[in-house]
C-alpha cells in the first residue's frame, strides 16, 4: 500500500516519519556494532603499527616491512610507504608547529630547520574588480578608446592567492628523526614523535591468513 501521507517540516526543516520502527531498530543495532568493530580494529592498527615502528628503528638500513605472526597460523604485516614521494610526507600543519614550539621548537632536536624541512612556496596572484565611479572611469581610460577590449562579463573577475609556505619532513632528516624518537632525550623524543606520527603517511596494516 503506497503511504500518501503528507509531511510538514519544522522549524530546522526535519520531518518525522513512522511506521517503520523494526527496520530502524534493525539497523541501528547494526550500525552501533559495526561503528564498535571499527573502532577497535583502527585502535588495533595503532597498536600493530607502534610495535612495527619501534622495531623499524633498531632495524638495519633498508627494512621496510614488518611481519608478526599471529601464533594461530597466520600473521599480520606493515609496510613503509616510499617516503622519497612528496606525496607521502605530509603537509605540516600550524597545529603541529605549536604543538612542536611546546615541546622546545627544532631545537629540542637538536637540527637546523634547513635540515629538517623541505620548503615549498608560492607566489599568489591578485586581480582587482572595479565597480561604481571606478568603473565609469576605467570605460572611459581604456574600453571607449579602443585601448582594451572586454569580450564578455567574465573576462572581469576578482581573484586572490595569498602567497604561501608549506613544510615537509626532509627525506634526509627521517633517519635521524627515527632514532630520537627511541634513543632522544624525553624532549627529543616527544618532538621527533610528534613530527613522524603528523608528517609521514601511515603503514599499511595487513592480515595475512594462514594456509
Amino acid at each position: 500500500m503506497t503511504n500518501t501521507e503528507q509531511y510538514i517540516p519544522d522549524q530546522s526543516g526535519t520531518i518525522y516519519v513512522k511506521g517503520h520502527e523494526k527496520e530502524i531498530a534493525e539497523f541501528t543495532r547494526k550500525k552501533t556494532f559495526l561503528d564498535m568493530l571499527e573502532t577497535e580494529v583502527n585502535a588495533g592498527k595503532e597498536m600493530v603499527r607502534n610495535i612495527a615502528t619501534q622495531a623499524l628503528a633498531r632495524a638495519s638500513e633498508g627494512a621496510k616491512r614488518v611481519c608478526m605472526v599471529n601464533g594461530i597460523g597466520g600473521a599480520v604485516s606493515t609496510t613503509v610507504p616510499d617516503y622519497e614521494k612528496d606525496g607521502n610526507r605530509l603537509v605540516i600543519s600550524d597545529a603541529t608547529f605549536k604543538k612542536l614550539m611546546k615541546l622546545g621548537g627544532v631545537e629540542a632536536l637538536e637540527m637546523a630547520e634547513g635540515e629538517l624541512f623541505d620548503v615549498q612556496s608560492t607566489v599568489g596572484s591578485r586581480s582587482l574588480v572595479l565597480t561604481g565611479k571606478w568603473l565609469t572611469w576605467f570605460e572611459d581610460q581604456y574600453i571607449k578608446t579602443g585601448q582594451l577590449k572586454i569580450e564578455n562579463e567574465t573576462d572581469i573577475t576578482l581573484s586572490v592567492i595569498e602567497p604561501s609556505t608549506t613544510k615537509r619532513i626532509s627525506f634526509a632528516a627521517l633517519a635521524k628523526l627515527k632514532a630520537l624518537s627511541v634513543t632522544g632525550s624525553e624532549k627529543a623524543k616527544k618532538a621527533a614523535t610528534l613530527l613522524l606520527d603528523a608528517g609521514l603517511k601511515a603503514m599499511t596494516v595487513r592480515v595475512d591468513e594462514g594456509g
